[in-house]
C-alpha cells in the first residue's frame, strides 16, 4: 500500500519536472473515445510546435494552447490528404486574422489573448480520414 501511494504521489512530481526542463512542454492525454489531448505551453517568440499525423472516423485531435494576456499565436492546419477540419474554441481570446489557400490546402488563424490566462483549444476531424500537419507559431 505505501508503495502505490509514493507511485502515485512521485508520478506527477516527474511529469511536472520533465515539463519543467522543457523549452515547449507539452502534455497527452488519450480517453477511450477517439479522443487525444495534447497540452501546449509555447513560451519563447517564435518557438513552433509542429506535429504531423491522422484523424478520421470518429477521431479527434484537441490541442490546447496554454496563452497569457497580450500573447499572439499562429495556428496553422495544411490538409495533406484528405481534408481535415477544425474547430477553434474557448474564452478569453480573439481571432485577429485568418486566412486560407486553397490551392496548398492551407488555413492560417491568427488568436490574441485578450484575458488573464486561457486555453485557446484547436480539434481536428475529418470524415473519413485526412492526414494533416499543424503548426502552432508564438509571435
Amino acid at each position: 500500500m505505501r508503495a502505490k501511494f509514493l507511485k502515485t504521489l512521485l508520478v506527477p512530481v516527474f511529469v511536472t519536472a520533465l515539463a519543467a526542463c522543457s523549452s515547449n512542454p507539452v502534455i497527452y492525454h488519450t480517453e477511450e473515445l477517439s479522443r487525444d489531448y495534447t497540452y501546449l505551453d509555447i513560451s519563447q517568440n517564435g518557438s513552433s510546435y509542429i506535429v504531423q499525423s491522422q484523424v478520421g472516423g470518429e477521431h479527434q485531435s484537441i490541442y490546447k494552447i496554454l496563452g497569457f494576456k497580450g500573447e499572439r499565436f499562429t495556428i496553422s492546419i495544411e490538409s495533406l490528404d484528405g481534408e481535415a477540419m477544425h474547430s477553434l474554441d474557448g474564452d478569453g481570446f480573439r481571432v485577429f486574422n485568418y486566412y486560407s489557400d486553397e490551392e496548398k490546402n492551407i488555413r492560417v488563424e491568427e488568436v490574441e489573448v485578450t484575458s488573464m490566462d486561457t486555453w485557446v483549444t484547436f480539434s481536428l476531424y475529418a470524415h473519413p480520414q485526412a492526414e494533416y500537419k499543424l503548426t502552432v507559431t508564438k509571435l
